[in-house]
């Protein structure tokens, strides 16, 4: 039976959906010919990502973009969009010092464009700022992934959703069964990572307490923590990272991140304390890890490798973690996230090296293999995910505008991304 929630949500969902702006892979190309590629985007196009082999490696996930052809022997192609580009001549004779803007790139003029007079001294230099078809300033030639957003639900038919803003400060908008609150900062700080968002059974008194962790500019983890009526801000000791955090809650809360080797390390809660950091096996990492409660004693973390294929690691209790495992082929831009919908179930997402968002559901049976879940929203970000009643999980990510989207199984169906959120920039 839906929830007054789920219904709610729906209806706000479908009066959304037309005003879904994310980009889509209409007349893309990739450039580069084998076995010697140097790719590269004519001055109207804008670079999305750049790959020596077919994304997906040749195995699921299947690929759905612009033909690919033959892998390179060196080099690497290059996938290329239409693009409202803006270009200029920079530098002003006779003593030019032509230099572009930190939204541009030099590229190369079209034959017959003119810079006007010579230079005596110096050089005049071509520059494009690649925006975007229908989107407004945002540059998409950096194939790096923005910091994801937190999805959290701290009561029935609540939720909140928390992501860094342009000035390294993190912002939350809450859901409170009828509508989404405008973008408000949260506590003190400012932070090298996306959020994540939790709670801790030893340190609750009501429900409407919660946690937000997050890297901050010393590389260390913080903790902000909301009692219900004001945040605390405190840092975690003993490490520092180069990832975002991970966090599974409980009777025993733990941390993640990846430290400066490129392992990943946790750290339990005990007795209001947080314990050593201590390694998980030997693999190294590309990702901000995610995790999960998978039952009473046990919790699973997941990252993305250094060969950008997603990776899970597992401990029951007080055993120790299981060595590290790959989850089917391909590789992917993002790091993952994770849901629990259902007792024996989890529901992995990442997004694909074509910026879509891939699924791959574990069973009693194993891993199901992934999937492209949309074959319209390209995406900048991690996703995150959360589940609040059976059957349901809601999942988040940014734009190619820098806008919080959002997506909804609520059943029987994907709602697909659209920008119900409120209007807001983020990193």
């Amino acid at each position: 039976m839906k929830s007054k929630y789920a219904l709610a949500l729906t209806a706000i969902l479908i009066m959304f959906y037309s005003q879904s702006t994310l980009a889509q892979y209409d007349n893309c190309r990739w450039d580069g010919t084998s076995p010697v590629c140097n790719g590269s985007c004519g001055a109207k196009e804008t670079e999305i990502t750049r790959s020596s082999t077919a994304p997906g490696g040749g195995g699921p996930p299947a690929y759905y973009g612009p033909k690919f052809g033959a892998a390179c022997a060196t080099g690497s192609k290059a996938l290329c969009c239409p693009s409202a580009v803006k270009c200029r001549w920079d530098g002003t004779a006779p003593f030019c010092d032509g230099s572009c803007k930190s939204h541009e790139k030099k590229s190369t003029p079209p034959a017959g464009s003119s810079g006007g007079k010579a230079c005596a001294t110096g050089s005049k230099v071509y520059c494009c700022s690649s925006v975007s078809s229908g989107e407004s300033g945002l540059s998409n030639s950096d194939t790096t992934l923005k910091h994801r957003p937190a999805i959290f639900s701290r009561k029935e038919g609540h939720l909140d959703v928390i992501g860094i803003g342009m000035d390294d400060r993190y912002f939350i908008s809450s859901w409170n069964a009828k509508t989404w609150s405008a973008w408000a900062p949260i506590g003190t700080g400012e932070y090298r990572s996306g959020p994540v968002i939790g709670r801790s059974v030893n340190r609750l008194r009501n429900n409407d307490q919660f946690s937000v962790f997050g890297r901050g500019k010393d590389d260390r983890f913080y903790e902000l923590h909301w009692n219900g009526q004001s945040w605390s801000r405190e840092v975690i000791e003993d490490g520092t990272f180069t990832s975002g955090p991970a966090y599974a809650d409980g009777t025993r809360p733990t941390l993640f991140g990846v430290g400066k080797d490129k392992r990943i390390y946790n750290s339990e809660r005990n007795s209001g304390k947080w314990r050593k950091w201590t390694p998980i096996g030997v693999g190294t990492f590309s990702s901000s890890p995610s995790s999960i409660k998978f039952s009473a004693d046990q919790v699973n973390v997941f990252a993305r490798g250094e060969d950008r294929a997603i990776y899970t690691s597992s401990r029951k209790g007080n055993d120790a973690w299981s060595a590290w495992s790959k989850i089917g082929n391909g590789t992917f831009l993002s790091a993952p996230t994770v849901v629990r919908m259902a007792p024996s179930r989890l529901d992995l997402f990442a997004v694909g090296d074509d910026r879509k968002l891939w699924q791959n559901t574990w069973t009693s049976k194993g891993w199901e293999g992934w999937f492209r879940m949309d074959n319209k929203s390209l995406l900048d970000s991690a996703p995150s995910a959360i589940s609040t009643a059976s059957n349901r999980i809601d999942v988040i990510a940014v734009g190619m505008d820098q806008e919080v989207y959002h997506n909804a199984w609520l059943g029987d169906h994907w709602t697909g991304f659209m920008q119900d959120l409120p209007s807001g920039k983020f990193k």
